[in-house]
């Protein structure tokens, strides 16, 4: 090194340099636990769309509007933290729109309920544009997960647990809730493709 701490004129250089990469280290370590924090949520406020869809067949607006909210603070500490892969948001929402465009659609069709093709747009804000064919992929692996869990015969000891019983309700009617197969798919895919190193 050119700075010798043990010379009294590079001590006061030494030491700022120091108290520079000390500096760095806090701050890493605010944003890395901020990232936790924000994953979370995120994650949190998905998993809870995916369970009221498979409760009741309906995601309420409130948690589309926290899902999509949730990514303003990831993209932004993306950006500011310099995270491997970084959140590109132009990308991100052509995305989003995208997905909300065929979650329309779908709609239209009767094929999603509301809620799901509104999901849609959040789903694809944390996907991104170059992970969409994944995302697909994924989609099309989960809902045909869904489709044998469907119609496989549950086990007794299942058939009289709440979720047994739902499983079966959703068998009997053969409304498939779409939210929960659409964030599995999420999930794979983000842990994937962008989850930060």
């Amino acid at each position: 090194s050119l700075v010798d701490p043990q010379n009294p004129d590079h001590a006061e250089i030494h030491q700022q340099l120091v108290d520079s990469k000390q500096e760095r280290d806090a701050r890493q370590q605010r944003l890395k636990r901020a990232r936790q924090v924000v994953m979370s949520l995120a994650a949190a406020v998905f998993l809870a769309c995916a369970i009221s869809d498979f409760k009741i067949w309906k995601i309420p607006n409130t948690y589309v509007f926290a899902a999509s909210a949730a990514y303003v603070p990831y993209g932004f500490l993306s950006q500011m933290a310099g995270w491997v892969p970084a959140a590109d948001p132009l990308s991100d929402l052509a995305a989003a729109a995208l997905l909300f465009v065929i979650g329309f659609a779908f709609w239209a069709l009767r094929l999603f309920g509301a809620g799901d093709a509104k999901l849609m747009f959040p789903v694809g804000l944390f996907v991104g544009w170059p992970n969409l064919l994944p995302y697909a992929l994924n989609l099309v692996l989960f809902a045909v997960l869904a489709w044998l869990i469907l119609k496989w015969p549950l086990p007794i000891s299942l058939r009289l647990t709440p979720w047994g019983m739902r499983i079966s309700e959703i068998r009997d009617t053969g409304k498939v809730p779409c939210g929960v197969v659409m964030v599995a798919a999420l999930f794979a895919t983000f842990v994937a493709f962008r989850l930060p190193g």
